[in-house]
């Protein structure tokens, strides 16, 4: 029955009993049965092919020329042709019997040769023959069975010893699957001179003792971010072949036991692979069986009770002998831990080799906290440029002498772990199932997240995941270790408690159809608070992070305290004549990633300066501040510079003084003796007030309207009379034109 199991050509043949040498041997079948009884690796290559109940005499034909083939595979040279057995001679039959019966038990193996090595390493043993006659002996070396093309008689397949001496053999094996090889080494004697040796067998098994990866690329990516990588990937074999890409996770680097268990895992199919499918066509969620696996019973913990991160869009590729091409691989990490992705690259008849790939999990991006209601909330826009456009930090502003006290509102749900439980439940379906979802618009429900989550959860977590009304109210919600970057300033509890959302624990048959956001809408809270306590230092910006950590999920939150003074920074003086302008440029240093957009208030009179600037990321702009008196003064000012961007103020303290003012122009008049010579004199006003001007002079010739007016920002005209007594240069340092009003 052994012989006939796997046979391709009918079912296994019923037993008979050897009665006649003629008719009950014309088939082939008795003679391939005892053959095979010692040579059993002839079944997978000769004998499946055979008759199991031949009907028609081809039929017969067709066994006995297989059985004839078999006989030369082992040297069994005995002139005996296919014609002979199914058209058979008694006698002929019952000496074919005999000689079978003398010469099979010598192809039983002697030893087993064991070939232990790495993968694809070439190990070479030997086996030693002896003649103790005095005749030289030659042997016909064959190597014979299923894997025989993976072992080698580098000095070919004669072998000659010499009378009285011993010959060593050398056998190499190459492997190239992850299975061990098996074969059998035949060492049949010629007869030279009428001596003749005894058949000699050896047993050849393999054991792949180490597995070395091909090649190790490492990655990394913020938790629940889907990361793009690419493999090269280079065969190590000369011939072309389509090759399967199995994926096999692991949470440490797996030693040499580990690597063959899990080796023999994947050719069984019981391991992760990009393969297999999470979700059917027909349900949402698949069975106990196939959605969880066994946990271990000695420490509760499994190596593959975890989601997987590692993917693969395609299935197969082809690669030509000795060439390369590149895999496209997936990486979406759950756990702030590294995760080893062994790829096993199979074809059934080229061979077998791996490549490992090190993901590293850092903290996830961060999330954004809901609404606050609170005075201490400052309103900014951040337009950070990098992965994401706006970051979702919360922005706090308290006084550098005060204490700020709030309450953040946590999220029940951890979006960033949603979306990701979404993704990776699109990479588990198959093209079907992807395309089916998408016109239904169920690619992203909860219950696909849910069957998604399920696998990286322990057996009470899925319980309570399903099942929550049967489990106490204290495994209704999740415990979180808090962890804050300026431990200093902020004072924080070191753990929060969040209950599970009604999101979250979604019933696989009231909720297989329903969407998150439905869900979302029915729950009557949203967020769990989270009291903090700041205590400033200095003025500045305070950027915190906080960083939750549960079993179930990983959070990060960021919250900024701007912290402002009222007094000034610098203080700044001006001192210039009236209608003189002096302009200072204050420098405005932007090291930050953002764009910086700054509100310039002004206080006190005669200080000017634009509304607004805008300062580029790691760049200097100067703000120009412009002190322009129009009379003798001393007056005092203030600049805030308000940054809309981060909420930080930059606050400088001005005094301007204004002293006597410069002539306004050099005026020269040509004019006659005796005579009354006109000039026009143009009196500007700066001020936005009506001024009334008391005009003097050292000059005693010149006269003029002893008072001018000139209305608010506006230009009067001012005549002068200037009349000569004698010939001669005359000079007045001043004119005064002196507001009266």
């Amino acid at each position: 029955k052994i012989a006939w199991k796997d046979c391709q050509k009918g079912e296994v043949p019923p037993m008979r009993w050897i009665v006649n040498f003629d008719r009950d041997l014309l088939d082939g079948l008795v003679l391939a049965a005892q053959v095979a009884a010692y040579c059993p690796y002839l079944i997978s290559t000769h004998f499946v092919n055979m008759y199991s109940n031949p009907g028609s005499p081809e039929q017969c034909l067709h066994n006995c020329l297989i059985l004839v083939n078999a006989f030369h595979a082992i040297s069994l040279d005995i002139g005996v042709q296919a014609t002979d057995i199914c058209d058979p001679n008694p006698v002929m039959m019952l000496m074919l019997c005999v000689y079978l019966y003398e010469r099979l038990p010598q192809y039983l193996p002697k030893k087993t040769l064991e070939f232990s090595g790495a993968l694809h390493a070439t190990v070479i043993r030997q086996v030693r023959l002896k003649n103790p006659s005095f005749k030289p002996l030659v042997y016909n070396a064959t190597i014979v069975g299923r894997e025989s093309a993976d072992f080698l008689l580098p000095k070919g397949n004669t072998v000659i010893i010499a009378p009285k001496s011993k010959i060593n053999i050398n056998v190499e094996f190459t492997s190239h699957f992850l299975h061990p090889a098996e074969a059998m080494l035949l060492l049949v004697s010629k007869t030279v001179s009428g001596i003749g040796g005894t058949t000699v067998t050896f047993s050849l098994k393999s054991k792949v003792s180490r597995i070395d990866p091909a090649g190790v690329l490492k990655c990394k990516s913020p938790c629940y971010e889907l990361k793009k990588v690419s493999l090269n990937v280079t065969s190590p074999f000369r011939t072309d072949g389509i090759f399967r890409v199995i994926l096999v996770e692991s949470t440490t680097y797996l030693t040499v036991p580990e690597q063959l268990h899990q080796a023999s895992q994947v050719k069984q199919g019981k391991t992760h692979s990009s393969e297999s499918n999470v979700l059917n066509s027909t349900s949402d969620l698949v069975s106990e069986d196939v959605l969880y696996h066994k946990e271990n019973n000695s420490n509760g913990f499994n190596r593959f009770n975890h989601l997987q991160e590692f993917f693969s869009p395609v299935s197969t590729l082809y690669l030509e002998g000795r060439s390369s091409a590149n895999l496209d691989l997936y990486f979406l990490p759950f756990n702030l831990e590294k995760r080893y992705c062994t790829i096993v690259l199979i074809n059934d008849l080229v061979g077998e080799f791996v490549y490992l790939v090190e993901g590293t999990c850092g903290i996830p991006l961060p999330s954004g906290l809901l609404p606050m209601d609170s005075p201490n909330v400052l309103r900014i826009s951040s337009t950070l440029k990098g992965h994401r456009v706006v970051q979702p930090v919360l922005c706090l502003k308290c006084g550098l002498t005060d204490m700020l006290e709030e309450k953040l509102k946590i999220p029940l749900i951890n979006e960033a772990r949603e979306k990701a439980l979404a993704i990776a439940a699109q990479q588990r379906m198959s093209a079907l199932e992807r395309e089916r979802r998408r016109v239904t618009g169920t690619l992203e429900s909860s219950s696909v997240r849910v069957a998604v989550a399920a696998l990286g959860l322990s057996r009470i977590e899925r319980d309570t995941l399903y099942r929550p009304t049967k489990y106490p109210q204290k495994s209704k919600s999740v415990d979180y270790s808090i962890e804050v970057s300026m431990p200093e300033y902020f004072e924080i509890p070191e753990k929060l408690s969040i209950p599970v959302s009604a999101t979250s624990r979604v019933n696989s048959k009231a909720f297989s159809e329903e969407d998150h956001q439905a869900v979302k809408a029915t729950d009557e809270e949203t967020a769990v608070e989270l009291p903090i306590k700041f205590t400033p230092q200095y003025p500045g910006r305070y950027p915190c992070q906080i960083l939750l950590q549960s079993s179930y999920d990983i959070r990060v939150y960021l919250i900024e305290c701007v912290v402002n003074i009222d007094s000034a920074e610098a203080e700044l003086e001006f001192v210039t004549p009236a209608y003189q302008a002096v302009i200072q440029d204050l420098p405005i240093i932007n090291m930050s990633n953002q764009d910086w957009k700054l509100q310039a208030i002004l206080k006190g009179h005669c200080f000017y300066g634009p509304p607004l600037i805008y300062v580029g990321p790691g760049e200097t702009t100067q703000y120009p501040l412009m002190f322009k008196p129009i009379a003798e003064c001393v007056t005092l000012g203030k600049l805030i510079l308000q940054n809309e961007t981060d909420g930080t103020e930059h606050i400088f303290s001005l005094k301007g003084i204004g002293r006597k003012p410069l002539a306004l122009d050099h005026i020269v008049i040509d004019c006659q003796v005796r005579q009354i010579t006109q000039k026009v004199l143009m009196v500007p006003n700066y001020t936005k007030n009506k001024l009334t001007y008391k005009v003097t002079s050292d000059l005693p010739m010149v006269a003029g309207t002893p008072n001018l007016t000139v209305e608010a920002d506006d230009t009067a005209a001012y005549s002068l009379n200037v009349s000569a007594w004698k010939r001669g240069i005359f000079k007045a340092w001043k004119h005064v034109l002196q507001n009266g009003g």
